[in-house]
């Protein structure tokens, strides 16, 4: 009896170690188990979820290159915009400052041409160019400079002489009235038939009468210019000072 007492007092131990290796054991892959679960639930529980977060990834990826080079070329615009604007600027005030040069000399030059009697009622330039279906465009300068600057109002007849023939012109505007400067524009269509030797130009007005003859030279028509006279652009409005 004592031997059997003592082999069960001496197997209770190694019972219990055994139970408890076997529990530890249990818990452990228990533990395993229950660890790899969590693991996939995080990472995603199957190959589906996984490939879709990838694309999703790069995806945004995409988006956020596509972004950043719309970024950079607005920031190039923006740039250049700024650059341009800074020399209109530039250009704006330099041509500002020539233009002030130029009113300032030019009324230096008046106030010489002033001191020295002024300048009378005259024809300053004369251009005529040929245009389709026997047309024919003008453009008259008129100047004259008064002491005071007094304005000078009258009257404009231009006149195409062959010989003894004579026709008048039928002006867009055949009256003027100007301080310094009138430019005059409009059209005309040469009679069938009739080649000019001359062209007259009488100015009345202000007390003054002016006759100025030149030679009538047609150059070869512009190339440029369209085949009929519904294409071409309006006379250019009248200029005056």
């Amino acid at each position: 009896m004592s031997t059997a007492k003592n082999t069960v007092e001496l197997s209770h131990p190694f019972i219990l170690a055994l139970m408890a290796i076997v529990v530890a054991g249990g818990a452990a892959l228990l533990g395993y188990g229950v660890g790899h679960q969590q693991g996939m639930t995080v990472i995603g529980a199957s190959v589906r979820d996984v490939q879709d977060l990838k694309d999703n990834v790069a995806e945004q990826k995409n988006t956020i290159e596509v972004l950043n080079r719309t970024l950079a070329t607005m920031v190039q615009e923006r740039d250049l915009a700024l650059e341009s604007a800074k020399s209109v600027q530039e250009q704006s005030r330099t041509e500002a400052d020539l233009r002030q040069l130029s009113e300032s000399r030019l009324v230096s030059y008046q106030t010489l041409l002033i001191g020295h009697g002024g300048v009378d009622l005259s024809v300053r330039s004369i251009n005529i160019k040929p245009l389709p279906e026997r047309a024919f465009e003008y453009e008259f300068d008129l100047m004259q400079l008064r002491p005071n600057r007094r304005e000078v109002s009258g009257r404009i007849q231009m006149l195409l002489i062959n010989g003894e023939t004579i026709v008048e012109v039928p002006l867009a505007q055949d009256q003027f009235k100007f301080a310094t400067f009138q430019r005059l524009a409009g059209r005309w269509t040469m009679p069938a038939g009739f080649t000019p030797q001359h062209v007259e130009i009488r100015l009345r007005g202000g007390g003054q009468n002016t006759t100025q003859r030149y030679a009538w030279e047609r150059g070869s028509r512009n190339a440029e210019v369209p085949a009929t006279l519904a294409d071409l652009p309006p006379v250019p409005a009248e200029q005056s000072q």
